[in-house]
């Protein structure tokens, strides 16, 4: 489901992530500088679900809107880090009932490997650092890695 969301989004924000990537420009421009500059914007959208079965605001719509509920959120940040060149995947729990975003950055704070490379989690729906996550939900075995092509910028037309 996320993957066909992933890939059907993409021409439609390429317009949207040229905007952005001319004016985003982190001092450093150093991975988790982007990955955490990024996420803090994602934070300050509304969270807000959909409301249809699947409960899910596309990619597209969520920022479109700045808004969306942890999975929407999430699948975004993936998007908008692969467009910097930054490896992402999407985490997603039924367990818990949430999904997160988490990046191949270097730093410290809360981490799952997945396929031999460490993911710094991001919380989508609470103000909080990069690498912070609940205790109750810190288990592994409860979160499923979703993974995508790892370049959107080199698959989406300009």
């Amino acid at each position: 489901f996320f993957r066909i969301i992933y890939r059907d989004s993409i021409q439609g924000l390429s317009p949207l992530i040229e905007e952005l990537h001319a004016g985003f420009a982190p001092e450093s421009g150093e991975p988790r500088q982007i990955a955490e500059e990024l996420l803090l914007w994602l934070q300050g959208f509304e969270y807000r679900r959909s409301g249809t079965f699947s409960d899910f605001l596309d990619p597209i719509q969520a920022l479109v809107s700045s808004a969306g509920d942890c999975d929407s959120l999430g699948l975004l940040y993936v998007l908008l880090l692969h467009s910097f060149d930054i490896d992402a995947i999407l985490l997603v729990s039924e367990s818990y009932g949430h999904a997160l975003g988490a990046a191949a950055v270097p730093g410290g704070g809360a981490a799952f490997t997945v396929e031999g490379r460490e993911y710094v989690v991001a919380e989508m729906t609470e103000e909080v650092d990069l690498g912070l996550i609940a205790a109750d939900m810190a288990d592994p075995a409860g979160w499923i890695p979703v993974r995508f092509p790892e370049n959107i910028r080199a698959r989406a037309p300009r």
